[in-house]
């Protein structure tokens, strides 16, 4: 029974493992495809990943990327939360993890939030972390995001020159990736910001290309016609007043489209501008209904009344204008005051937390290097205890061991004693052995010199010359060509100078073999007349050649080469 149920527990945890592992691949699969898509389909990478089992993000990894891939489904389809929680998942884990687009649009899309939540310096904060990141990333799509979001970033704090900077960035980015649409939408971006900046120049360029090009969103191409014919109307060129009114006139025409208060107000100064005042009038009555902004009404005001020559009405209309800035300043300082403030306040109590938090630290500190120089101490006074216990073992075992080598020394001192009686021994003898060698090599040689003589007293006197010819030629004939007849003539040098042919044909291997047989003549002993005859040249070019090889052995590095010398100049029995 107990082995049964081991069994079912064991298959039902088998089961559970493979269904896990089922989920692990359909929630990475699902993951895939919500990346896949994200950017032809957000409205379907959204619904794919509202569909995934948080329950199963078991792993940070995972759960980094969901937490990425549904901020960023989220924005796609233009729901701006300002929950940070939704990023912070994978801002955590691809802090550390992860690929460098991964951490880049981690960044990204939590400056996204919290711009959405008007924290503007925390958002740019974000977006600069993200933009060093980019530098390493390969996704243009994120890079491209990213530019435009710092652009905008910049645009909201009336940085236009940064603004148009980034903007460009942007729009290199989609046209290196071909994306038509963004493309459109960026140009009627940077037309905009040339216009707040009033490069007229620029702006009507970038709008004639942006006129130019295929028309995506309709309230969009609306909204930048109306925010160029605004600029122009402030014109005093009479081209750009007929081309806002030909603007505005075309967005009235269009079904749905209503004006905002600020055009109807620039609509209204333009028309003001052609002397139509009645049609004015209306524009600004229009405008007065819709609760706009009063800052607005009074400037556009006081221009169209400025324009009719209505002093009383301009004064009026000015003072109001300056009065309501002066309110709008005040409540901006006011506001930038309150945030020193803030600011003074929390860097203080930080300052003071940091300080006991360090003062903490420091107790700590010391704590430990009192603890660390005690163990030290009593590390050393072991070491030092344990380090005098064995040098005392050591000159003990030192003892016996001396005492015993004595011993030994003695009993080998007595060996030593017989084994060189032996070896003088055994000198002796071979010193006789080379007497006798000696003897019969000089035997042999006073047996050619007595052949010799008996064969020249022998003949008679015209022969005696004719037969010593003879008998030097037979005798110096192996010099002249046979290869074998040089071996033994320098096996007999190397016999009697201590293996010199042998050590010179080594250290000079790349001489050539005439050369060698040369020196080995002259090694011999031979005279130049003699090498002359031998090696078919005169005894002037023998004597150069003697007088070069040494010059040449004298700069060789051979070891050997003062013995060389030595042998050559015949003082062989003095070295």
């Amino acid at each position: 029974m107990n082995r049964a149920l081991s069994l079912a527990a064991s298959l039902s945890a088998l089961m559970m493992a493979a269904s896990g592992c089922r989920s692990f691949i359909q929630v990475d699969a699902r993951l895939d495809k919500v990346e896949e898509c994200m950017n032809s389909d957000p409205g379907q990478a959204l619904c794919i990943i509202d569909s995934i089992d948080t329950r199963m993000l078991f792993t940070r990894g995972r759960r980094a990327r969901y937490s990425l891939l549904k901020t960023m489904s989220l924005d796609k389809n233009f729901i701006d939360t300002t929950d940070t929680d939704i990023i912070m998942p994978a801002v955590d884990y691809y802090r550390r993890h992860g690929t460098p687009d991964d951490k880049m649009r981690a960044y990204l899309f939590l400056g996204r939030i919290l711009y959405n939540d008007s924290r503007i310096d925390d958002a740019m904060a974000s977006y600069l972390i993200a933009e060093d990141l980019s530098a390493n990333a390969k996704e243009i799509q994120s890079k491209a995001l990213l530019m435009s979001s710092i652009s905008e970033t910049f645009s909201y704090n009336h940085n236009y020159d940064a603004a148009i900077d980034y903007a460009r960035k942007a729009l290199a980015c989609y046209k290196q990736i071909s994306d038509t649409a963004n493309i459109w939408y960026t140009t009627g971006y940077m037309v905009t910001l040339f216009s707040d900046q009033l490069n007229d120049g620029t702006a009507d360029t970038l709008f004639s290309t942006f006129r130019t090009m295929p028309i995506i969103d309709t309230s969009y191409f609306n909204s930048i016609c109306l925010d160029v014919a605004c600029v122009k109307v402030l014109s005093d060129n009479q081209e750009d007043l007929d081309d806002a009114i030909s603007i505005y006139d075309g967005c009235i025409s269009v079904p749905g489209l209503k004006l905002d208060s600020h055009s109807m107000c620039a609509y209204a100064y333009a028309l003001e501008k052609k002397g139509h005042s009645s049609a004015a009038d209306s524009l600004l009555c229009a405008a007065e209904n819709s609760n706009s902004d009063s800052v607005f009404l009074d400037v556009w005001k006081y221009r169209i009344e400025k324009l009719r020559g209505n002093g009383s009405k301009v004064l009026t209309f000015l003072e109001n204008t300056l009065a309501e800035q002066q309110t709008v300043v005040m409540d901006v300082l006011k506001r930038s005051l309150e945030n020193v403030r803030t600011d003074y306040y929390k860097s203080k109590s930080d300052y003071w937390n940091e300080r006991a938090r360090s003062m903490r630290i420091q107790r700590g500190i010391l704590l430990c290097l009192a603890v660390i120089v005690f163990l030290i101490g009593y590390i050393i006074y072991i070491q030092r205890k344990k380090y005098f216990n064995e040098r005392i073992e050591i000159l003990a075992n030192l003892k016996e061991e001396t005492d015993a080598q004595l011993s030994s020394l003695r009993e080998e001192s007595g060996h030593k004693v017989s084994r060189l009686v032996e070896d003088k021994e055994e000198l002796e003898s071979q010193i006789m052995n080379l007497k006798k060698k000696y003897l019969d090599l000089y035997g042999e040689r006073f047996k050619y010199i007595n052949e010799l003589c008996v064969k020249y007293l022998s003949s008679g006197k015209r022969l005696r010359k004719n037969i010593l010819y003879e008998e030097v030629k037979n005798q110096i004939s192996f010099l002249e060509k046979d290869i074998q007849g040089q071996q033994r003539f320098e096996t007999m040098l190397n016999d009697s100078f201590d293996n010199i042919m042998a050590l010179y044909r080594k250290d000079f291997s790349s001489w050539k073999e005439s050369d060698i047989r040369f020196v080995s003549y002259v090694m011999a002993g031979f005279e130049s007349k003699t090498i002359a005859c031998i090696m078919g040249m005169t005894p002037g070019s023998v004597d150069v050649k003697k007088t070069r090889i040494r010059a040449k052995i004298l700069s060789s590095s051979s070891p050997n080469k003062s013995k060389y010398i030595k042998v050559m100049n015949r003082e062989w029995n003095e070295a």
